[in-house]
């Protein structure tokens, strides 16, 4: 079944340039590590679709890469980072001369993204390396990187050992015939460079099958550089479950030096956020910490690093991790833009990747507390007001401060959903117009006042008055992209009914038809764990990344959360069109439209969930866990072939 995405996606490299100078400008060395190593994979796949190469254009990325990776080095070590800051914007702007393409297409880099990768630990990881062999001979090693994420770990790495002989080669082809492909100046470069030479090969993984640390180093050794030459840079020294057994024998034998283990950046962002020891309760173990939930299923092996931890004044506050450089920001501007509307807890700030905003004291909700909800009436339409509303606010029009028109302005022009949640959640903004006190936070970024109140007593008016609020908020100013969620339906809804699904075809033809629609980063993950029963209502959590993860939808239409709050708690249909009346009106949209667009996102809901359970019940290792998803499995199944039943 179809569950992760090809999250790529589509810059224009002249912006970029600006941006990376201004990074460098700001002093944010791991932004600018992170964000140039995603436009040298662009900028190199670009030019080189079929073979990597070598020329001046390759040479110029690599040094200013190299730069950016001393800058972080400096940085992560407790040393200026100014000299080489300087330097970085000097060669972002002598990439100019090069004939650049306009427009290239950066793929995320998933260990920054979502598993909290930490480029300070491959800098531990190369100083062992040193230690082992020398300060010599590590300055005399050749770095290379694997795009994507090697592009900029392998700067760090070269950085660390004082190499200047890097480069980056991307695999190609599919899984289980995974090799490289390179021109004969590239291989003539590596001959020249590793004669009598260490060469380091920079990841992440190995992953499941090692396939592309393996293809590397079987390119390395026709160019004739001996096996006990090549040390590898992995994420870490285990893996490889469904490698061949020749492939994890190599993989136990060969030379590498992986990050120490640890949670050295999470710790480094508690730090600068002024908070206290920190408590992991990542991969399940929040259960522990949340009353109610030990039931809770967790996709242990998938879920983000987070930890309990105090501030200052011993509250409670959760440090999450959503994602370095520009996915960071964006996550920690849709927290502050959920706060401003009163739809999500206090940020505190953000740093090296991880939020931190107030804990929620709850239980998470279940199906059972679900089933017993009362059924939200048609009369009880009009008493969706927003809580502490204040005079001047666009929420008591329709629509959230800080959301866009189709055009994707702002409604208060302010240009971008970002530039009104910051303004929004300004302490001149919201704060003092609705007499929230203001405060300052541990972090340089500001701490951004709360509007929240946990929401009515109803469940089902909780989760109107939850998405009616957020369902503005976030508009991308990009159509819907329907490819990657038909060719999902088409492939999860016959593996899980049969051949031929009734109605399947009829929401296919209804698919390819559908109008263009704005998408919006949607939440995306309406389960009932995923609220939580306060002593005054109930509190929507995760609400800020999982709809533009590195899984289904991505950004999608509007239609997503209505539909998978109709598949998720089953309500009467009066309730869903209370639902989608109040959300249309806060989207200025008609409400007919989006009725239509929710009944035919209900079974592609469906069908993705379908698919992200049964791949948790697959990897679960605790057999409860296991049993939970399977159970959530067959629910889905049985939601999916109604939804498509209704099409039949």
């Amino acid at each position: 079944m179809k569950v992760y995405r090809d999250g790529h996606r589509f810059e224009q490299v002249e912006v970029q340039l600006v941006r990376l100078d201004r990074l460098a400008r700001d002093g944010a060395a791991m932004a600018l590590l992170v964000e140039l190593g995603e436009l040298e994979q662009g900028i190199l796949d670009a030019t080189h679709p079929t073979a990597d190469g070598w020329s001046e254009l390759e040479r110029d990325l690599r040094l200013t890469s190299l730069t950016a990776g001393a800058a972080f080095v400096a940085d992560w070590s407790g040393r200026s980072a100014s000299f080489n800051l300087t330097h970085a914007r000097r060669l972002i702007g002598a990439l100019r001369a090069h004939e650049l393409p306009a427009l290239v297409a950066v793929k995320p880099p998933e260990g920054y993204v979502h598993y909290a990768l930490d480029p300070g630990g491959y800098a531990a990881a190369a100083r062992a390396y040193v230690a082992a062999v020398g300060p010599r001979q590590a300055r005399r090693s050749v770095v290379v990187g694997v795009r994507s994420i090697g592009t900029s770990l392998s700067a760090v790495v070269a950085a660390t050992v004082g190499s200047e002989r890097s480069l980056t080669i991307r695999p190609r082809g599919e899984a289980g015939e995974r090799h490289v492909v390179a021109d004969r100046d590239l291989c003539s470069l590596l001959v020249d460079w590793t004669t009598a030479r260490d060469v380091l090969v920079v990841d992440e993984g190995p992953g499941a099958t090692g396939e592309t640390f393996a293809a590397v180093a079987g390119w390395l050794r026709s160019l004739g550089v001996p096996h006990d030459r090549i040390v590898l840079f992995p994420s870490r020294g285990w893996g490889l479950e469904f490698a061949p057994v020749e492939r994890r024998h190599w993989f136990e034998a060969a030379r590498k030096f992986p990050p120490p283990n640890g949670d050295g950046l999470a710790v480094r962002a508690a730090a600068r956020l002024g908070l206290g020891e920190l408590v992991d309760i990542s991969a399940g173990q929040w259960r522990a910490a949340v009353p109610g939930a030990a039931s809770a299923p967790a996709g242990v092996g998938h879920e983000r690093r987070k930890y309990l931890a105090l501030d200052a004044g011993g509250h409670r506050v959760m440090l999450r991790f959503a994602g370095m450089g520009r996915w960071g920001a964006a996550s920690f501007e849709r927290l502050t833009a959920l706060a401003a509307a009163g739809a999500g807890p206090e940020p505190i700030g953000c740093a090296d990747g991880f939020l931190a905003y107030r804990w929620v004291d709850g239980r998470p909700v279940s199906r059972s507390v679900v089933s017993r909800a009362v059924s939200l009436p048609m009369s009880a339409r009009l008493i969706f007001l927003p809580i502490e509303s204040p005079p001047d606010s666009t929420l008591a029009a329709g629509r959230p401060a800080g959301s866009r028109s189709s055009s994707g302005r702002s409604a208060d022009g302010t240009g971008s959903p970002a530039e009104a949640a910051r303004a929004a959640a300004s302490p001149d903004g919201v704060a003092q117009r609705r007499g929230i006190a203001s405060r300052t936070g541990p972090s340089d970024r500001g701490c951004s006042p709360s509007a929240y109140q946990p929401a009515r007593a109803d469940f089902h008016l909780a989760i109107a008055e939850y998405l009616s609020r957020r369902i503005g908020l976030f508009q991308t100013g990009q159509p819907v992209d329907l490819a990657p969620l038909h060719s999902m339906l088409v492939e999860n809804a016959p593996e899980a009914l049969g051949a031929d699904p009734p109605g399947l075809a009829k929401i296919v033809a209804l698919l390819e038809r559908l109008p263009e629609r704005e998408a919006v980063v949607s939440d995306a993950r309406l389960q009932p764990w995923e609220w939580l029963r306060t002593a005054t209502g109930y509190v929507k959590t995760d609400a800020v990344d999982h709809g533009d993860g590195v899984r289904l939808p991505g950004p999608t239409d509007p239609a997503w959360d209505l539909a998978a709050a109709a598949v998720e708690y089953q309500p009467p249909e009066s309730t869903v069109s209370c639902l989608v009346e109040r959300c249309a009106s806060a989207l200025r949209q008609s409400e007919r439209d989006l009725a239509a667009a929710t009944a035919l996102y209900r079974p592609i809901y469906a069908a993705a969930a379908l698919g992200d359970v049964t791949l948790a019940a697959r990897e679960a290792a605790d057999h409860e866990d296991r049993r939970r998803f399977e159970h959530e499995s067959r629910r889905y199944a049985t939601a999916l072939a109604d939804a498509l039943h209704r099409f039949a």
